[in-house]
């Protein structure tokens, strides 16, 4: 008797606490709803409008139809990255920042020249930062009217970021910088010359508006080399993370005489060339034998290929020192 009075109670007490359930979970039950709602609901319509904006600019420059311009290639790059941080970053926890909030201060870590044009294009909302990065560069500006003769730097010239060592700097012809302290980059041969372990690309920068051309002889070792030019790995995409570290180097460094903040550039590698060192001059020649750079820190020498090896090598027959001196 006494367990079948148990058993009635038990359930005159489930059914009294249904309702109570119910009534309880439906609010509960709502909210978690909404939330998860929210949450999906990750960018607003004008966060959408700026990753398309993005989208569209980096498709431009997979597409090579039309090649985008280089702040805004960098920005929307930029973009794209924060918004895949962004998603994993809302899956894994709670997250109330908005995406603007998120990727604004990215952008303005971006090595960007023309602020306006990039704000004005992506739209984006006016921030003090960006006020403060255009003010320094007009400061930048400024300075840089003066154009120093040569650029001075100790120790040779290393971008340790992008792992590669400048070998000489030319602006309009006129070299501006060559690096006196490469030892370690070269080798002996079984001739006894002094031969870059490793390949040159001649990075070329042409001014958009002042019409200036620098070109940035920029040394590879040879694991580097083999990857990209012998396995044709990632070639491209290595050259365009290295245009985007000699930016980023001088821009660092303060150099009044290689860039100009109020100028666009448009960017042309020119590959690939074995390097030979000699009284103070590089000697660079691509495997064709049909272009060759002379340079020492006065003048560089190009377009005559036999009245360069002519000189580098102190040979009358040309053709002959570079077939025997130069194993190719």
């Amino acid at each position: 008797m006494a367990k079948l009075l148990g058993k009635l109670i038990g359930t005159i007490i489930n059914i009294v606490m249904i309702p109570i359930v119910l009534i309880l979970a439906i609010p509960v039950g709502i909210l978690k709803a909404r939330r998860a709602q929210k949450s999906r609901l990750l960018f607003t319509s004008a966060e959408q409008a700026l990753l398309g904006k993005a989208q569209r600019t980096i498709n431009m420059e997979e597409n090579g139809l039309l090649s985008p311009d280089r702040d805004l290639l960098e920005v929307a790059k930029c973009i794209e990255n924060a918004r895949c941080d962004y998603q994993i970053i809302k899956a894994r926890e709670r997250f109330d920042s908005t995406f603007y909030e998120f990727v604004l201060p990215r952008i303005n870590n971006c090595y960007v020249i023309d602020w306006d044009n990039v704000n004005s294009f992506f739209e984006l909302p006016s921030q003090p930062q960006f006020t403060e990065t255009n003010d320094f560069i007009e400061e930048t500006l400024v300075q840089s009217n003066t154009v120093e003769e040569t650029l001075e730097c100790s120790g040779g010239m290393r971008l340790e970021e992008a792992e590669v060592d400048i070998l000489a700097i030319v602006r309009n012809d006129k070299v501006i910088y060559l690096n006196s302290e490469a030892d370690d980059l070269f080798v002996r041969d079984k001739d006894g010359d002094e031969k870059l372990d490793g390949r040159v690309v001649n990075f070329v920068f042409s001014g958009q508006s002042e019409g200036a051309c620098i070109e940035f002889f920029v040394a590879f070792d040879d694991s580097d080399s083999y990857t990209m030019f012998t396995l044709q790995a990632g070639m491209m995409e290595r050259f365009n993370y290295v245009a985007q570290a000699i930016f980023k180097y001088f821009a660092e460094a303060g150099s009044k005489n290689i860039f100009s903040i109020t100028d666009r550039y448009s960017t042309q590698y020119i590959y690939t060339f074995k390097a030979y060192r000699k009284s103070g001059k590089y000697f660079m020649v691509n495997n064709a034998q049909t272009q060759a750079y002379l340079i020492d820190n006065l003048s560089i020498m190009r377009d005559d290929v036999d009245e360069i090896k002519a000189m580098f090598w102190n040979k009358s027959n040309a053709e002959s020192v570079f077939d025997d001196d130069i194993p190719f």
